[in-house]
């Protein structure tokens, strides 16, 4: 053991050094305070034999100094003095000494108190290295488990702990206190007020309290933290012990759970509408072909025209059908071009005409063994996916190009390009779903947390999507990659690999040619994207004596209107339109021409746009579809100033 002695006789510092050098010590000795000083801040000397009078500082001095340093071990200090009445003993001890010798002193109590102060050092010691132990396994324990500990002071909020996992989840080094305005900045803005009533550190109750937090990365997760206050004898706070768990897997979980439910209370409806819709159809279909059976010329070829929109809607009705269907997967040989096709063309007249979607196929394409139906909601899934990123880069451009390209190819891959996926090389079909959408990652980290736009379920829907291919794909023998994921967009691909034989194909989609009809007197500018729909219109707005102007949608008729508008006398809009919305082309009209007479369409149910129209001066409100003596009848009324207020007819 090391051994301080600080005397200021020499005859005695002499006597002392020799008998703690008999009991195996190792000695320095010092004559007054100064010189001993530096040896003993040092924090290594555990025993200190000192007299209380020295020259300069006293030994009462330097008792203090030694405390008031707080050393990395704290020595025991024997005081050693010719005062010795009950006030100088209180005095010694008051300083911070251990022991106390009274001068003169013989060799034996000398020898008596040495005993005692080494046994108090090496229990001391013994203290210090079971302190030790304990804190070694406490740090690897918060070390080791992935949640994050911490402790507040009660009073000043300041940070006494915090544990390394702290760094994983919120993604930056701890603060240096919790005091609200840091700690509330890194908290979404739409949980801010939450998190205050539940986590205020002046409570004196537990409180547990999930939120979501902005990593600096811009990425977002979920955190579940408690806390438990520690009060002293009086009930004060005087410290807040707490935990945080990342629970952004459980929520996900959670939000899949909600998901799959949701998609299957979609697929139940679904079916049941596509059900009783067919039911309809088939009444449609057999009446007309009976017609077909009495009439020739022009009326056959109405009829033929009918028949064929009927048939068409009894496609998208029966995938709509098969959507909401449950059934085991039934796997069998497919070419993917017709399947890939019906989406698109799904896609195409479902989603915001201002889309720009296009489909590249190869030709050619092996067969592939998989589920028809399940690939339809594979590829459906991703366009979704797609839209929303989509919607996502409109909100923050308006001006911004929406591009959904669709794509199908065949490739032929090596081993180290399908060794990642754990495949076997060989010809693949690769189904690819581009946009030039702004994906929920991107959104979030290019978001200020004062101006987020995008939620964390955007996030996570999203995700969830790719995450349900990829499974779906792996079924299949197949993977999913996001191959590029940026500002500018995001393209998918999915991977299913080629069926050994070939066989016959399956027949592709139907195509449908444009049809005409009608007579008139006013000129009418009838504006549609739907050749089928604008053919028939401009027919029977003929056959009834109007002129007809036609427009593919409204870029194309307000430049008809610009030129021609003093000779128009009604425009027949439809509200679901590329590149201009029907909204946004009636604005357009309404500032070139205040008094321009309109009548809306749309295949959408009445009250989905209703109230919006209505407030837009239109005269009337169509809803697709309707019966001939319907248009002639609300065309007539709105061109001779017979509508008072809008009206909506249709079924």
């Amino acid at each position: 053991m090391h051994v301080i002695l600080v005397e200021d006789n020499p005859d005695e510092l002499l006597l002392l050094q020799a008998i703690c050098e008999r009991r195996g010590h190792q000695v320095s000795a010092f004559r007054d305070g100064e010189s001993a000083w530096p040896s003993l801040r040092e924090g290594t000397t555990s025993l200190v034999l000192l007299d209380r009078s020295l020259p300069g500082s006293s030994g009462l001095d330097l008792c203090r100094r030694v405390r008031d340093e707080a050393l990395a071990v704290e020595p025991f200090i024997l005081m050693i003095t010719a005062h010795d009445s009950a006030d100088d003993i209180q005095a010694a001890l008051d300083a911070g000494a251990n022991d106390f010798l009274a001068k003169p002193f013989s060799s034996d109590s000398l020898h008596t108190r040495l005993a005692i102060a080494e046994r108090r050092v090496a229990e001391n010691d013994q203290n210090r290295l079971t302190l030790a132990r304990k804190e070694e396994q406490f740090r690897q324990l918060v070390e080791h488990i992935r949640a994050v500990f911490w402790m507040v002071d009660g009073t000043t909020h300041q940070l006494l702990y915090m544990s390394p996992y702290y760094e994983a989840v919120w993604g930056s080094a701890p603060p240096k206190d919790l005091s609200y305005y840091p700690w509330l900045l890194r908290i979404h803005p739409q949980d801010r007020s939450t998190a205050l009533n539940d986590q205020s550190f002046t409570r004196t109750t537990e409180f547990d309290c999930e939120y979501r937090i902005l990593r600096p990365d811009g990425s977002l997760r979920w955190v579940r933290n408690r806390a438990f206050p520690v009060k002293d004898a009086e009930g004060n706070v005087v410290r807040i012990a707490g935990i945080a768990n990342d629970v952004t897997e459980r929520r996900f979980l959670k939000e899949s759970l909600r998901q799959a439910q949701r998609m299957e209370a979609i697929g139940q409806i679904a079916g049941g509408i596509a059900h009783e819709f067919n039911n309809l159809l088939q009444v449609i279909i057999g009446n007309i072909s009976f017609a077909q059976e009495e009439v020739s010329g022009d009326i056959a070829e109405l009829l033929e025209q009918s028949l064929t929109a009927s048939e068409r809607s009894a496609q998208l009705v029966g995938q709509l059908l098969a959507f909401g269907q449950s059934s085991a997967p039934r796997r069998k040989r497919v070419y993917l071009e017709s399947l890939v096709g019906e989406v698109v063309d799904i896609v195409g007249r479902t989603f915001d005409r201002r889309i720009d979607v296009s489909l590249e196929q190869e030709g050619g394409l092996p067969e592939v063994f998989a589920d028809p139906e399940q690939i339809h909601h594979l590829v459906l899934t991703l366009c979704i996916r797609a839209r929303e990123a989509l919607e996502a880069r409109r909100y923050r451009d308006e001006a911004a190009p929406l591009r959904l390209a669709i794509s199908t190819s065949s490739r032929v891959l090596r081993e180290e390009e399908c060794k990642r996926n754990g495949r076997r090389a060989g010809e693949y079909v690769r189904i690819a779903v581009a946009d030039t959408g702004l994906s929920g990652s991107f959104a979030q980290r290019e978001a200020s947390p004062g101006t987020l736009s995008l939620s964390d379920s955007t996030l996570v829907e999203e995700d969830l999507g790719i995450a349900w291919a990829d499974d779906l794909m792996n079924q299949h023998g197949g993977w999913t990659e996001v191959e590029e994921r940026s500002l500018d967009g995001t393209t998918i691909a999915a991977y299913l690999p080629a069926a050994e034989s070939e066989s016959s194909g399956a027949p592709s989609p139907k195509e449908f040619e444009d049809a005409g009809y009608a007579t008139g007197h006013e000129t009418i500018l009838l504006i549609d994207d739907e050749p089928m729909v604008r053919g028939i219109g401009q027919r029977i707005l003929t056959r009834l004596g109007y002129t007809v102007l036609e427009a593919e949608d409204g870029l194309s008729a307000l430049e008809i209107y610009r030129d021609q508008g003093d000779s128009i006398d009604l425009v027949i809009l439809d509200l679901s339109m590329p590149r201009l919305s029907g909204e946004e082309t009636l604005a357009r009209l309404r500032e070139h021409d205040p008094n321009v007479r309109v009548i809306v369409t749309t295949g959408y149910s009445k009250s989905d746009r209703y109230d919006s129209v209505a407030q837009m001066g239109v005269l009337a409100f169509l809803t697709k579809p309707f019966r001939l003596e319907e248009l002639s009848r609300t065309t007539r009324e709105a061109i001779d100033g017979n509508i008072s207020k809008i009206h909506a007819s249709g079924s």
